[in-house]
């Protein structure tokens, strides 16, 4: 018994329902989900004139493993101008899918440096930054 015209169209999106969640649980199962929240795994400051600086790089993360320093100001994130960013948009150029690359341009000592930094899991800081610039 086909039913009307309505009862068929709410039929098939029921079955559409179905089918979308159980992929997404098969998806989940499998380890097909969305990858984890990853930072470039540097701790930073920005200045009331935008410029943003490096202020720590907790070992085994990635800022530390692609040689960022304290004291590097970060010139560019992946070719836009860092101090042109609120805070809240730093965040989210920064941050992405556990390892993506960050193309960053820093300027250290007077030299200009590219560095490519790749994200590495997110996780709380444990340091001190009292004495930080």
């Amino acid at each position: 018994m086909p039913g009307t015209a309505l009862e068929q169209r709410q039929r098939c999106l029921w079955l559409l329902t179905v089918i979308a969640s159980l992929g997404a649980c098969l998806g989940a199962a499998a380890g097909c989900g969305p990858p984890p929240h990853g930072t470039i795994g540097a701790i930073l400051g920005q200045q009331n004139d935008g410029r943003v600086f490096v202020r720590d790089t907790p070992a085994d993360l990635g800022a530390a493993q692609a040689g960022l320093q304290p004291g590097d100001e970060i010139l560019f994130i992946d070719g836009v101008q860092a101090s042109s960013l609120s805070p809240e948009r730093l965040s989210e150029v920064l941050g992405g899918p556990v390892g993506a690359d960050v193309q960053l341009t820093v300027l250290r000592d007077g030299q200009v440096l590219r560095v490519t930094v790749t994200r590495t899991e997110a996780r709380r800081y444990s340091g001190d930054l009292r004495d930080s610039p």
